[in-house]
C-alpha cells in the first residue's frame, strides 16, 4: 500500500476557548497542502465527526492515527488508541478502515524540539529585558 493510499489522522487536544480556532486553521493548511492528512481534536473543532466525514470522502481505506500532542500520554493511549468503542481507533475500525496507531508525541520529533527550544530561548531573553 503506497503512501498516497493512506490517510493520516492527527488528534489534537482542542479546547472550548477561543484559542481552539488555531486547530481549524492548521487543519485547513494541512488539507490544502496534503490530500491525505486530517487534523481533529478531542475537545474542540474539528472533532472526530468532521475528521471521519473528511476521511470517508477521501476514499482512503487505511488510516494511520497519530497524536498531535507534545507527549503521547493518556489521551493518546486511551482516546486515540484505546479499546473503548469511543476511541478514535475503534470508531475508524467500526467504519471499515484498516488502522495503525503511532504513539509518538510531537516532543519525540527533533525538529519540533528545536523549534520549542528556540521559542523558549527567545521568550527567556525577552523577559530578561523587562
Amino acid at each position: 500500500m503506497g503512501q498516497e493510499e493512506v490517510a493520516y489522522v492527527l488528534m489534537g487536544h482542542g479546547t472550548s476557548q477561543s484559542a481552539d480556532k488555531v486547530y481549524s486553521l492548521m487543519a485547513e493548511v494541512l488539507e490544502k497542502d496534503n490530500k491525505n492528512v486530517f487534523l481533529g481534536t478531542l475537545e474542540g473543532f474539528p472533532g472526530i465527526d468532521e475528521v471521519l466525514r473528511q476521511t470517508k470522502r477521501s476514499m482512503f481505506k487505511k488510516v494511520i492515527l497519530k497524536p498531535f500532542l507534545l507527549v503521547a500520554g493518556g489521551h493518546a493511549m486511551v482516546d486515540l488508541a484505546g479499546d473503548s468503542p469511543k476511541s478514535w481507533r475503534s470508531i475508524f475500525e467500526q467504519e471499515g478502515f484498516h488502522t495503525e496507531v503511532i504513539l509518538k508525541g510531537l516532543g519525540e520529533n527533533a525538529s519540533v524540539v528545536d523549534i520549542f527550544i528556540e521559542h523558549t530561548r527567545k521568550a527567556a531573553l525577552m523577559s530578561k529585558d523587562r
